[in-house]
């Protein structure tokens, strides 16, 4: 496929920053929500460590292996080690949120992620990218070929983003439909991806199924599925790579069960 130029890197860069900023700040803005209006607060607790977790942590990593050595010299270099540093923070603020133990903990933890890393978004998109486009030694289309991590899914694989086909679940929310339970997730912007994956999931009835298709592992997808759902889903690899993975997910009969009568 096509190397993106410089300059569309740069764009695809900033539109996946803008996704990553609004599923957290979704995330966070629920947690806060639910501590204000005195609901469990835990389940949005999870689902905030779990984006933090697969989507927003392996996105920094990614920026350390990729985009922050092209900047670590000359007048960016100072910038450079400022950001790695914010890296650190964020860590710390993350390993804060996973022992927060009551809604307030979590609620001040969670706010404080969202403005660091909001913060540092801005230090990138305005300072570092700009930087690295007017180097000329510093190719951004070589240096991020196929890293979907840094650009967004979307974006790497040539494909135009579009929203899954949905329909309104409970409470209105939306939810993505599937044609003969099949949920392929390679056109789905990459920080919206796991939602819609659980949103499918939720939507599945006890010992109903149905296939992902993907163009990486979804091993860190299994991991959240595993802390989140424990002994009610199953997970069948139907192939496994190099370009193409395709998993049947399904809802457990114990998760009926589990849920209560209600479900």
């Amino acid at each position: 496929m096509p190397r993106l130029t410089d300059a569309e890197s740069a764009g695809a860069i900033r539109e996946h920053h803008a996704e990553l900023q609004t599923a957290l700040r979704e995330r966070v803005v629920a947690l806060r929500d639910a501590g204000r209006d005195g609901q469990p607060h835990e389940p949005l607790q999870r689902a905030v460590l779990a984006f933090l977790d697969t989507e927003l942590l392996p996105h920094a990593a990614a920026e350390e292996r990729s985009i922050y050595p092209a900047g670590d010299h000359g007048v960016t270099a100072m910038l450079v080690h400022a950001m790695l540093d914010e890296h650190r923070n964020l860590i710390a603020h993350v390993a804060g949120l996973r022992e927060s133990t009551d809604a307030i903990e979590a609620v001040g933890s969670a706010t404080a992620i969202q403005a660091l890393f909001e913060s540092h978004l801005s230090k990138e998109n305005d300072l570092l990218v700009p930087a690295l486009l007017a180097d000329p030694s510093v190719s951004l289309g070589e240096l991020l070929s196929g890293m979907h991590e840094i650009l967004g899914q979307a974006q790497t694989t040539g494909h135009t983003c579009r929203p899954a086909r949905t329909s309104l679940g409970q409470h209105g929310k939306e939810r993505p439909m599937t044609h003969d339970q099949v949920l392929d997730v390679r056109t789905v912007p990459h920080a919206v991806r796991h939602t819609q994956i659980f949103e499918t999931f939720e939507g599945l009835a006890p010992g109903a199924d149905f296939e992902l298709v993907n163009d990486h592992d979804p091993k860190p997808l299994y991991y959240q599925f595993s802390a989140e759902h424990s002994g009610t889903f199953t997970w069948d690899y139907l192939e496994s790579g190099p370009d193409l993975w395709r998993v049947r997910i399904g809802r457990s009969e114990t998760a009926a069960a589990n849920k209560g009568v209600t479900s």
